[in-house]
């Protein structure tokens, strides 16, 4: 955790320097023994357990937060749920729930925001060899985002609404940014969008990726059901 000791960080690294060096001189591995990925992805593993000093808030406080992984099991990479609750395990995190099979890890840490996208992204991407993007939120945020996009298209079918979860705010002019899809509609509020697919998203041209490039950000799409049901789940009354 963030309160570690200074000797534990010396100590973390003299135990990596003599992993390196056991490795420099191992003997080569009979085939039985595992392909070189797979050994590389294990000493990957290895590394991902140690605590990391620098990688907590300011708080020092452990937070539950939310990871909701880009395009996973519908299309793009296929990332079964056991292996991402196995791989938050690795990386030190607590309290792990998934939701779903589209990529919502509910878990608890001292970390930053910013530093879990980061280390979940290299840890998918090292057991993958794909991107796998990450938006990171804590449950308050989601359930503030979801009060705020509600209101929104009030007259509509609530499963006709989504809601874009971006790693940033692109700023005041992202709705004229992104331009017009007839008959979809959008509407830009701060870190988030709130998408309206009338016919549904099939046929949409208002796709994730569409958001992605004419905004410069990074996008994952939830509906309000899956929203509502990850914020069950962490204890948040909807």
């Amino acid at each position: 955790g963030c309160g570690a000791s200074a000797a534990i960080v010396r100590w973390i690294s003299t135990m990596r320097s003599l992993i390196a060096v056991m490795a420099s001189t191992a003997v080569p591995l009979a085939p039985r023994g595992g392909s070189p990925r797979l050994i590389d992805r294990r000493a990957a593993r290895v590394s991902r357990r140690q605590p990391r000093a620098s990688a907590c808030d300011d708080s020092g406080m452990t937070t539950t937060h939310v990871a909701l992984l880009r395009a996973i099991n519908v299309g793009g990479v296929t990332v079964p749920m056991t292996h991402l609750r196995d791989l938050a395990t690795e990386l030190g995190w607590t309290d792990i729930i998934t939701y779903l099979a589209t990529g919502n890890l509910l878990f608890a840490t001292e970390e930053s925001a910013a530093t879990i996208e980061q280390r979940l992204a290299a840890a998918l991407r090292a057991e993958y060899a794909r991107e796998v993007p990450v938006v990171v939120r804590t449950p308050t945020q989601l359930a503030a985002t979801l009060e705020r996009v509600r209101p929104v298209f009030p007259n509509v079918e609530p499963k006709r609404v989504q809601i874009a979860f971006l790693n940033r705010d692109p700023g005041a002019d992202a709705d004229e940014r992104l331009g017009e899809f007839p008959p979809d509609e959008h509407l830009h509020l701060g870190d988030a969008l709130a998408l309206h697919y009338p016919n549904g998203q099939a046929r949409s041209t208002m796709t994730t990726s569409a958001i992605e490039r004419r905004l410069g950000v990074v996008a994952t799409v939830r509906g309000l059901a899956t929203v509502e049901g990850i914020l069950v789940r962490s204890g948040i009354t909807v």
